[in-house]
């Protein structure tokens, strides 16, 4: 198990190569990714916290880590490095209703976790609501167990709820849920402080099944 300085370095590590990465665009395009992106608030934090999630959770091949919100997929990135690291094998399925944009499949491209040939590594995007892909058995992650989500698609009070009603029944026994804009907006917190089990800390908020570990703590 990793101490919480070595998590952050680590974490912080990982940051920075999705950083440089999406630097690599260019300049316009960089800035189109971060200023629509929860990686601009802060980097290391945000690794550390995918980190924590990840080694809480010790995610096993059958088993997922979701996404709700991918957008120009730079937290899917993040998340696809942290996971390749910690539990290679297990998938990234990012879902959006607007799919993966071209920017998303040029940084992935560029940090090797998807081909866009074909499609191989392990950031795994898929068109459409939620409650319809994830509960989707045709599609490879509408069945698997749920090890952690990062959900930050829409914000809405009654999204929230549907949102958080489709995963927590899917949870596996460590399984994480880590919500952005918990109080940034109205519908993330104004529904998850009424959930049992809930932290609110500041931008990001999380459930956790499976008592804190260590390295998660």
């Amino acid at each position: 198990m990793l101490d919480l300085k070595t998590t952050q370095i680590e974490a912080a590590r990982l940051a920075k190569t999705v950083l440089a990465a999406i630097d690599s665009m260019g300049d316009k395009a960089a800035e189109h990714v971060l200023r629509h992106s929860v990686l601009r608030w802060d980097p290391p934090a945000l690794a550390t916290a995918f980190w924590r999630c990840i080694a809480h959770a010790r995610p096993e091949p059958g088993q997922a880590i979701v996404e709700i919100g991918t957008f120009h997929g730079a937290t899917a990135a993040l998340l696809g490095l942290i996971a390749r690291d910690l539990c290679p094998g297990v998938k990234v399925w990012t879902v959006d209703v607007n799919g993966a944009s071209s920017l998303a499949l040029e940084l992935w491209r560029i940090l090797g976790v998807r081909h866009p040939l074909d499609q191989s590594g392990n950031v795994l995007a898929r068109l459409g609501r939620a409650e319809a892909v994830l509960g989707d058995p045709s599609w490879p992650g509408g069945g698997l167990p749920v090890a952690v989500a990062f959900v930050d698609g829409d914000h809405g009070v009654d999204a929230v709820a549907r949102e958080w009603a489709l995963l927590a029944p899917r949870l596996t026994p460590r399984g994480v849920v880590l919500f952005d804009d918990v109080n940034y907006s109205r519908g993330p917190g104004a529904f998850l402080r009424g959930l049992d089990g809930f932290h609110d800390e500041g931008r990001l908020g999380w459930i956790a099944n499976g008592k804190p570990t260590e390295e998660a703590a």
